[in-house]
């Protein structure tokens, strides 16, 4: 899966905090199989890296420190900004580090792996 596309599906809160989103970015992930979320990163010399610079020539962003507590921005401020994306996608892999359900594999890439959840059907 995606992780910075489904950043963007994810329903984004108004006056909320960064825990509560994160929490409820990792739960949309319940499955009764295991999914990988891939957060991966333009490379400085790629084509899309620049295109990415261009769109945003002139514009000023303010960098975010994230915390547990702190009211998360629009989507806009976070997402446009490489600084504060980057921000908020460590933030969801470092605050779920204690979650059983979340395993992390860390290379090139940010992979987090949401293990599979047993199905709750009896027989």
């Amino acid at each position: 899966m995606d992780g910075n596309e489904s950043i963007y599906h994810t329903l984004w809160p108004r006056n909320s905090t960064v825990k509560k989103f994160a929490d409820t970015y990792v739960s949309s992930f319940e499955r009764t199989h295991s999914t990988y979320i891939i957060f991966d990163r333009y490379d400085k010399h790629s084509i899309k890296y620049h295109e990415r610079q261009r769109w945003a020539k002139g514009s000023q962003f303010h960098q975010y420190v994230l915390s547990s507590n702190t009211i998360l921005t629009a989507k806009d401020v976070i997402m446009k900004s490489d600084v504060n994306k980057h921000a908020l996608i460590q933030y969801l892999c470092d605050a779920n580090k204690m979650n059983p359900q979340l395993q992390f594999i860390r290379d090139e890439y940010i992979i987090m792996k949401r293990l599979t959840r047993k199905s709750s059907s009896t027989f």
